[in-house]
């Protein structure tokens, strides 16, 4: 009769490793596109999303097989990426959120709809300058300035903006918004850096 006991301890034991072995809070970790949009007036496509708590996620903008723009996020961060859609891509996109180590995927939309019949082709000059907001505006930044992916401090690239005049598209706190080129991510930089 002391078998059974014996029996339902080990079997216990066993479930409790089990267990143990099983990733910690799904939800926790899981990246997620939060929201798309797509301007038909500025063509420029907005994605939101989130980053999980267990390591760095990349969003990548998918056209035909061919990616077309991507952006990354840190662990457990809010990002928003803009894009210029020029009228050579096709009317739907695919959007995928992938581990940036791993490329396993978190979260997509293919396809996404998008109506580029009013946007510019790539090959015009204008075609990036004309998408940006209707406020945006040419500032002079006299010293150049470093640069970061989101309006907060501990969010530094790697390279600095040169000495020159910028569009900028909006000052957010302590921040300015720059568009540097077609294609690109627009970059922040320190608001104090700028001449107004």
């Amino acid at each position: 009769m002391k078998l059974a006991p014996r029996l339902f301890a080990f079997v216990m034991l066993i479930m409790l490793v089990f267990v143990g072995l099983l990733p910690v809070s799904a939800a926790a970790s899981t990246s997620t596109i939060d929201s798309v949009s797509f301007d038909t007036a500025s063509c420029i496509l907005t994605v939101t999303w989130t980053a999980g708590s267990e390591g760095s996620s990349l969003l990548q903008i998918w056209d035909d097989g061919s990616m077309i723009g991507s952006s990354a996020a840190l662990t457990a961060q809010t990002s928003t990426y803009q894009l210029y859609i020029p009228s050579a891509v096709v009317d739907d996109i695919g959007i995928y959120l992938v581990d940036f180590d791993t490329s396993f995927e978190f979260d997509s939309i293919d396809p996404y709809v998008i109506d580029t019949s009013n946007c510019l082709p790539p090959s015009s000059p204008s075609a990036c300058i004309s998408a940006l907001p209707a406020d945006t505006a040419i500032y002079t930044v006299p010293a150049g300035a470093p640069t970061f992916y989101a309006p907060s401090a501990d969010t530094q690239l790697a390279f600095s903006l040169p000495a020159g005049t910028w569009y900028i598209t909006e000052f957010d706190g302590d921040f300015a918004h720059v568009f540097i080129a077609c294609g690109a991510n627009l970059v922040w930089i320190p608001a104090d850096s700028v001449q107004r």
